[in-house]
């Protein structure tokens, strides 16, 4: 096609890889905004990453924390247990000795012919002695008549 005279058209120039220079400006434009695009969405990722990596030191931070409470309380369980049991042991002797005792108070009432009240038998330890030590008095008084004297 012949240019008219006069006129002047704007040649588009070729370049060294024989594909005009337009094209390769364009290409280039959209390479360069692509590559903004991967830095832009490259530092989102740091700053997950840095997130994340925030998010795992604190996750273990709380873990730690959390063993450290849970074997601080398994510590006091097993305290409370063994005080516990030191408890029922201390009770169960004293169980033991209460016991022993009302078999000695129910031993001394049947001794000297008193009732025995399986119930309230620590109140009647007083009306218990009374009645021994007035038992007592009648038969040093029946010996001291015989002239024996204790």
């Amino acid at each position: 096609m012949d240019e008219p005279k006069g006129e002047r058209r704007c040649a588009v120039g070729v370049g060294a890889e024989g594909e005009p220079i337009f094209e390769q400006f364009v290409r280039l434009a959209w390479a360069e905004q692509e590559f903004a695009h991967f830095r832009t969405e490259n530092e989102q990722l740091k700053e997950l990453e840095d997130t994340a990596s925030s998010c795992v030191v604190e996750a273990n931070t709380i873990e730690n924390q959390l063993r450290a409470k849970v074997a601080e309380l398994k510590r006091q369980l097993a305290e409370r247990i063994a005080h516990e049991d030191s408890q029922d042991r201390l009770f169960m002797v004293a169980r033991r000795q209460i016991d022993d005792f009302k078999n000695f108070h129910r031993n001394l009432c049947m001794r000297f012919d008193y009732h025995h009240d399986e119930l309230n038998w620590r109140r009647d330890l007083a009306s218990l002695e009374e009645h021994i030590a007035a038992q007592l008095t009648e038969a040093n008084a029946k010996l001291s008549e015989k002239g024996i004297f204790l």
